[in-house]
């Protein structure tokens, strides 16, 4: 009897499993298999290289041209700034009016007299110009300067023996001179009164 069971049973197993092979595919295999649905990542898109506009290509080297111009403008501008300074140093120095040694007078009191006549007008300018001139006759008389007409007050302060007792105010004379002549600075009554009175002072020999 079991036996005929055990039979029986194989013999249902065998045909349901010859049913199982011929069941349809399932409606989950359909929708794999069907193109409607994407199963797989897409491929990354091919772009075609694009040349840059014509324009744009013409720009570069007309760029580089433009910068190399700029930096040769700038340097010749450069150039010329410093040609024009030096130029027009040297034309300042030629210029300068060389402060001659002055010829005989007719002394000493008749020079002071000239310096406090242009004084008393307020000419405080030409004043001192007059002292540095007597200044330097006096120079030339007690230190045996050169007599060269083509010497500047600069050349004569330069001769003067460093321990001369009027250096120092020598050349605060020679500068007020050059400041009021080519510098425009007005020499004051103060000013003219204190190189009045180192003048006269013979301790200070101006």
């Amino acid at each position: 009897m079991s036996r005929s069971l055990l039979i029986a049973g194989l013999a249902s197993l065998a045909i349901f499993s010859g049913a199982l092979a011929e069941t349809p595919r399932s409606d989950l295999d359909a929708v794999f298999e069907s193109e409607t649905y994407q199963t797989d990542l897409p491929d990354k898109p091919v772009l075609d290289d694009v040349d840059p506009p014509t324009f744009l290509s013409a720009l570069g080297p007309v760029m580089r041209l433009a910068i190399w111009i700029g930096i040769a403008l700038i340097a010749i501008l450069l150039i010329a700034a410093i040609v024009r300074h030096v130029q027009s140093r040297a034309l300042e120095r030629s210029n300068i009016e060389p402060l001659e040694l002055p010829d005989e007078t007719g002394g000493p009191g008749t020079d002071l007299a000239t310096v406090e006549r242009l004084a008393a007008e307020e000419r405080y300018d030409e004043a001192i110009h007059q002292l540095l001139l007597l200044a330097i006759e006096r120079l030339r008389t007690e230190l045996s300067l050169s007599r060269d007409r083509s010497a500047t007050s600069r050349e004569l302060r330069a001769r003067l023996p460093h321990s001369f007792a009027g250096r120092r105010s020598f050349s605060d004379l020679v500068l007020a001179v050059e400041r009021s002549y080519f510098g425009g600075i007005a020499v004051s009554r103060e000013d003219y009164r204190t190189h009045l009175s180192a003048f006269r002072n013979g301790a200070e020999t101006v």
